[in-house]
């Protein structure tokens, strides 16, 4: 296998879109729980046979509490993304033999194939490499040959198969 560099920078709606595909993967199901306890116990409050003001409080306030669960989460992904997009520095990843480096020299940090934490995401537009929630590593694919795509997929299908994950 020869070592893959890749050099790039990232637009605004790139980062947005790889950000918002993590949020979706890993905190997703979490939210939807969420939203469907909320709302049970926001409707509960109608139909207490007691109708006061205080229900119809609580009522509207868990369907707030319901619209801030996601506000927050876009707004969280946005200005990130914003932040991220504002640096226009090059962005340097190799795909080697054992992992994913990432940067250059002695700030270079390798993510190993073998790590469960490592998931590598596909759409359309790029590859997003997350090896836990918080670090997220984003790859266009207009900054790659489309011989360097088929052999980043081939390498990734072969080296961590199921945590390669096509959107």
């Amino acid at each position: 296998m020869k070592e893959i560099d890749i050099k790039y920078n990232l637009r605004e709606e790139e980062v947005f879109s790889g950000l918002y595909i993590i949020q979706k993967y890993f905190a997703y199901k979490k939210k939807k729980i969420q939203t469907i306890i909320l709302a049970i116990i926001s409707i509960g409050f109608i139909f207490i046979k007691i109708p006061n003001d205080v229900n119809i409080f609580l009522f509207y306030l868990g369907f707030l509490s319901i619209f801030l669960i996601w506000y927050t989460m876009h707004t969280k992904i946005k200005r990130i993304s914003k932040g991220i997009s504002m640096v226009e520095d090059e962005f340097f990843i190799s795909v080697e033999k054992i992992g994913i480096g990432i940067g250059e020299g002695k700030y270079k940090k390798i993510l190993s194939y073998s790590d469960k934490n490592l998931f590598i995401f596909l759409d359309i537009e790029k590859f997003v490499i997350s090896n836990n929630k918080e670090e997220i590593f984003i790859i266009p694919k207009r900054c790659i040959s489309k011989l360097q795509e088929e052999d980043l997929k081939n390498i990734f299908n072969n080296k961590i198969k199921d945590r390669f994950i096509k959107f």
